[in-house]
């Protein structure tokens, strides 16, 4: 898995490299990035890290290369052909099923299509619309039939239970009706033990814990307005449950966890087994380390958004079509939507790949 991993995260890197020089980019630029691309600690470790969120990062590169590519095309006034429109509608989906939140941002671009391009326009809005009905259909009864369970209703509301949570913690404005409808998913007396601001797990644990979570789907409309009356009371609490739930994707100087010098501690009995002796391996580690301190020194998860912003708001000056902008706007809105972590670098990872791409 690690190995095949590796060949397709390494061909995604270079097809935005090849696809940058034929767009008439500086040579020594495009080196620059293949450095950067080669020697950046995070890139080589996440490339053989097991998880989906690697490939969902080059993913969202090469959405946002495809994005430029329809750009042009638009602004040229030529019409895309029947092969680029199935290869976006592949690479459509895979963005959209690799990561769930992908797909809300995938929603979120549709809007823009209609506001940007007039061309293909037509053309545009019926793939990403045919896209989005064939992952809501995949992600139901297709893997429903291959018995993939879905996740629970706690994994899918992280920021409702934080804003709900710290509501209760800081004494806000709850009837007396709404803490028993609260009551009968989690014990609200243990809310302010284990509540967290930053991370939503702990709240996920409780309501499992419980293990009443059908009682939230069987009375969607009841929560829902639960939500709301609570927002609409305690307005101040749930911008700060909120604030504090997201702060590490758009505050500067937010310092957290990139990843470990090892195999986590897990279920399946794996451990790290250094075959080149523990003094190297102290070494390597070390070195992970440094660069880790050094990533938080001179930029973080942040400074990725707000360099989109800036290269956005040069392109507004120049009268530059703006669609592959949106592609990693629309990933940290989303991301923003549903985080249960406050500054998780591998849910941002495609859009620190995407800055030097967006800058270029």
């Amino acid at each position: 898995y690690v190995v095949a991993q590796m060949v397709i995260f390494a061909a995604m890197l270079s097809v935005s490299l090849i696809y940058l020089e034929n767009t008439g980019v500086s040579k020594w630029f495009t080196y620059v990035l293949l450095a950067f691309y080669a020697l950046c600690p995070f890139v080589a470790i996440y490339s053989i890290t097991v998880w989906k969120d690697i490939i969902a990062g080059g993913l969202v590169l090469l959405m946002t290369m495809t994005a430029h590519f329809v750009s042009i095309s638009d602004k040229n006034e030529e019409k895309l052909s029947v092969l680029s429109l199935i290869g976006l509608w592949g690479l459509s989906f895979l963005f959209c099923t690799f990561r769930s939140n992908h797909l809300y941002a995938y929603i979120l671009l549709i809007p823009v299509i209609l506001l940007c391009f007039k061309k293909n326009r037509l053309r545009l809005a019926v793939v990403m619309a045919s896209v989005v009905i064939a992952v809501i259909i995949y992600n139901g009864p297709v893997l429903g039939m291959m018995n993939v369970a879905p996740p629970d209703i706690a994994e899918s509301l992280s920021i409702p239970e934080q804003q709900i949570a710290y509501t209760v913690v800081n004494g806000g404005n709850i009837s007396h009706k709404d803490y028993e409808l609260i009551n009968n998913v989690v014990d609200v007396s243990k809310i302010e033990e284990v509540y967290y601001p930053h991370i939503s797990d702990n709240i996920k644990l409780l309501i499992r814990s419980g293990g009443n979570q059908e009682y939230i789907t069987a009375h969607k409309a009841e929560f829902l307005m639960l939500y709301l009356r609570l927002g609409i009371h305690n307005p101040l609490l749930f911008v700060e449950a909120f604030v504090y739930e997201t702060s590490g994707y758009w505050y500067p100087k937010t310092e957290y966890w990139i990843y470990s010098a090892g195999i986590s501690e897990n279920s399946l009995g794996l451990d790290t087994v250094s075959l080149l002796g523990q003094g190297c391996q102290n070494c390597i580690i070390s070195i992970m380390l440094f660069f880790q301190r050094l990533f938080h020194t001179f930029w973080d998860l942040a400074l990725c958004l707000w360099a989109v912003i800036f290269s956005l708001f040069l392109a507004l000056q120049k009268r530059k079509r703006l669609f592959c902008y949106a592609v990693p706007l629309a990933v940290i809105a989303s991301i923003l939507l549903g985080t249960p972590v406050w500054a998780e670098f591998r849910y941002a990872f495609g859009v620190f790949l995407t800055v030097p791409f967006i800058i270029a």
